[in-house]
């Protein structure tokens, strides 16, 4: 019987489907933790970044490239002349 062989192939792929449809929660539940861990690094990112964009973080680039600038211009000025 072909009809009885495609009937009982149709119920096996509901159950099949009932099955997947089951475990989608649990699935979207793990999705909802990597989505919110995610966030908090993000997060922190802009937070670091705020951070080295601060007067405070830049003030010290200012002065070590200042002083690297002098000891060329030093070198520079002692290999020219």
């Amino acid at each position: 019987m072909p009809g009885g062989d495609r009937l009982l192939q149709y119920e096996q792929e509901i159950e099949e489907k009932k099955e997947a449809l089951l475990e989608l929660p649990e699935q979207l539940g793990e999705t909802q933790l990597l989505v919110e861990e995610l966030q908090n690094h993000l997060q922190d990112l802009h937070e670091r970044i705020k951070q080295d964009n601060s007067w405070h973080s830049k003030i010290k680039d200012y002065i070590l490239g200042g002083i690297i600038g002098a000891i060329i211009g030093v070198v520079f000025s002692l290999l020219f002349l």
